[in-house]
């Protein structure tokens, strides 16, 4: 896992941050295309964090979707959602007249929760987005990474600096020596690589007749070292 959900503020924070995984799982739906009917707020919400609507569009036309979105954030005790942790779902899809249910969970189902979904699958569909997905949805685009990098600045902050290193293939530091001073050219990056050629035919401009005779490195500006070679 590259994302820490960690990094967001649990729902019983006191700190004033309570809201955040609801309102990190509004901007992810919306990442996704999904448009926000009911904004998540504080109150007695009857087991109803907020309400998204999904168009989806094939040949014979499009067809709307409303799904009921629950949020559930367990990412420092690493707890599974449970079918406890989601009661009376039906009742609440009917309540709020919504054609689905869709959790967004910073751990991931428990069975019990996924044996639960499949046996109301003929009465509404049921999405669930896991860490794991929710990950890979965020860092597959730039739009994605950007919204990852406002919620999850430290585990962005380390992945955006391993991935703009240098690949570390070798178990040394391979060496290219500059064949005027003797240094390895490798260690600072900076460096020439010299080709001696020789032209065997006529004209000289036909380039299918050079040939490489030799070749050199050396440090940036010891170049001149090498330029009688060439004459």
């Amino acid at each position: 896992m590259i994302l820490d959900f960690r990094e967001i503020p649990e729902a019983n924070s006191s700190q004033g941050l309570q809201d955040t995984f609801e309102l990190f799982s509004r901007d992810f739906l919306e990442h996704l295309g999904f448009t926000i009917k009911e904004i998540p707020n504080r109150g007695a919400d009857g087991k109803k964090d907020f309400v998204v609507n999904e168009i989806r569009k094939g040949i014979g036309g499009n067809s709307s979707i409303n799904w009921l979105v629950s949020c559930k954030h367990y990412a420092k005790s690493g707890k599974s959602i449970s079918d406890n942790e989601e009661p009376d779902i039906l009742d609440r899809v009917r309540k709020f007249s919504c054609d689905g249910f869709l959790g967004i969970y910073s751990t991931i189902p428990a069975t019990s929760l996924a044996g639960k979904l499949e046996g109301l699958k003929s009465d509404f569909e049921s999405l669930i987005f896991d860490r794991e997905n929710i990950e890979k949805n965020l860092l597959d685009s730039k739009k994605g990474i950007l919204l990852a990098k406002r919620y999850f600045p430290k585990s962005m902050e380390i992945f955006l600096k391993e991935i703009h290193s240098p690949a570390e293939i070798f178990a040394e530091l391979p060496e290219i020596l500059c064949l005027n001073c003797g240094q390895n050219i490798l260690r600072d990056g900076k460096g020439m690589y010299i080709e001696l050629q020789k032209h065997h035919q006529e004209p000289k401009l036909d380039m299918e007749n050079w040939e490489i005779e030799d070749i050199y490195f050396s440090c940036v500006g010891a170049w001149v070292v090498f330029s009688s070679l060439c004459k």
